[in-house]
């Protein structure tokens, strides 16, 4: 391997600008840094800024494990084809709990996924209400979230033997979450969800 420079904050360097459109020295900051595409800004990372200019310029090699982790670490976004009917059932719980609909059904998705890795007779309740009636309807309805994908792999690795995919899953807690709060309530679960909902809200 070659030597490793270390840069410190404070020390001075220099980069192509794009901004000035030339050579230009640089000071090494820590400062927040946006992802493009992603539009996440990650905290502390050590960057050059154009002396001249001070737009962001350069990136040290140091600094490139904290970008792949944040981009590791980045929920990505899951787009499931459900009935439009149970499109109308998350808008109704948002709506009754006081959240914002799509911030509250990612919660939503997220909280039971979670606890179907827990708990084996949630998760075989959730396969089996996948599939019931109340899981059909007219189609063309969707419902996109963020979600971790590690743990949309957890959640159907517990459906095994079945033939469920996402959206399956999707309308199988649906229905879970409309009889958790209306036909049965329970009350650990309604307690969860006022929770996602407080804090799905604008």
């Amino acid at each position: 391997m070659s030597k490793l420079k270390i840069w410190h904050q404070g020390e001075q360097s220099e980069a192509l600008c794009p901004t000035c459109k030339g050579w230009r020295a640089t000071t090494f900051q820590y400062l927040p840094f946006l992802l493009e595409k992603s539009l996440i800004e990650v905290p502390d990372v050590l960057v050059g800024v154009c002396n001249v200019c001070d737009e962001t310029i350069d990136l040290p090699h140091q600094s490139m494990p904290k970008l792949k982790e944040a981009l590791r670490k980045e929920p990505s976004r899951v787009d499931a084809r459900i009935p439009k009917e149970l499109r109308d059932v998350i808008g109704v719980l948002a709506t009754d709990f006081g959240g914002e609909p799509e911030p509250f059904a990612g919660g939503v998705m997220r909280y039971y996924m979670q606890a179907m890795t827990e708990d084996p007779t949630l998760a075989k309740r959730i396969g089996i209400l996948s599939t019931s009636g109340e899981a059909s309807g007219t189609p063309g309805g969707r419902l996109a979230f963020r979600l971790d994908k590690r743990l949309l792999a957890k959640a159907l690795a517990t459906l095994k033997g079945t033939s469920a995919d996402k959206s399956a899953l999707v309308r199988g807690i649906i229905v879970a979450a409309k009889h958790d709060t209306y036909d049965k309530p329970n009350k650990s679960r309604v307690s969860a969800l006022k929770a996602i909902a407080a804090a799905a809200t604008v």
